[in-house]
């Protein structure tokens, strides 16, 4: 529908920044250092899939920072 892809990236977007403060809050947690790395790769790949103007750079930047926790 209409929107839908925004309001999926509303939310992955809104999960990602919620498991970056847990896992701040909690730096030494294996499962928290997971959740973000999964969060990142979920982001970058809807964002290389959506393919607008601007999504690219922001995928690489997803799927950079996911490998570099890694």
């Amino acid at each position: 529908q209409p929107g839908d892809a925004e309001k999926a990236l509303g939310h992955f977007t809104r999960c990602n920044d919620l498991l970056e403060k847990l896992l701040a809050a909690n730096p030494g947690s294996a499962e928290a250092v997971r959740d973000v790395s999964i969060s990142l790769e979920k982001l970058a790949a809807f964002l290389a899939r959506r393919a607008q103007p601007g999504d690219a750079d922001k995928a690489l930047d997803y799927f950079t920072r996911d490998v570099a926790m890694c």
